[in-house]
């Protein structure tokens, strides 16, 4: 299963849409906020999050530590979030979190951040990519690491 999370109105192809408003088009509603979400561990392949993860009241490691419970082993974790130093970070009034793509690098134990805490989560993530695309996006492609590896 391939999870479109906080779809709005986009649709893609081969997608679960899911958003907190009941829309055409969106097949589950559920506030990503309310964990555990409504799916099995390692039931998904593919988790899109395009501009859904600086509205939530959980943190970046809340959200990725739950989607590392529903993905499987070789699944990939998109996000695209603003980066802090965009106008779109802020211009929003229901953007709780402005970060920037180090934040990301404290998932993976093989990064600097993930390396200097590590204590922050025991469920690790390798960083495919990352980067800022144009003036205000964060990209970031994580696959889960399995239980106890740092290279894998």
């Amino acid at each position: 299963m391939k999870l479109y999370l906080g779809a709005g109105q986009k649709r893609l192809d081969g997608y679960t849409h899911v958003d907190i408003a009941a829309t055409d088009g969106i097949d589950v509603v559920h506030d990503l906020n309310e964990l555990p979400w409504p799916w099995d561990d390692g039931s998904i392949s593919i988790i899109t999050a395009e501009d859904v993860v600086e509205h939530l009241n959980i943190d970046l490691i809340s959200f990725c530590n739950e989607a590392w419970r529903v993905m499987k082993p070789s699944g990939e974790l998109l996000i695209r979030t603003p980066h802090h130093q965009g106008d779109s970070s802020w211009i929003d009034p229901t953007h709780r979190w402005h970060l920037n793509e180090q934040s990301f690098e404290y998932l993976d134990p093989e990064r600097h951040w993930g390396r200097t805490y590590p204590q922050y989560t025991e469920r690790k993530w390798k960083l495919i990519s990352l980067g800022v695309r144009g003036p205000q996006n964060i990209h970031a492609l994580l696959m889960p690491r399995k239980p106890g590896s740092t290279t894998s």
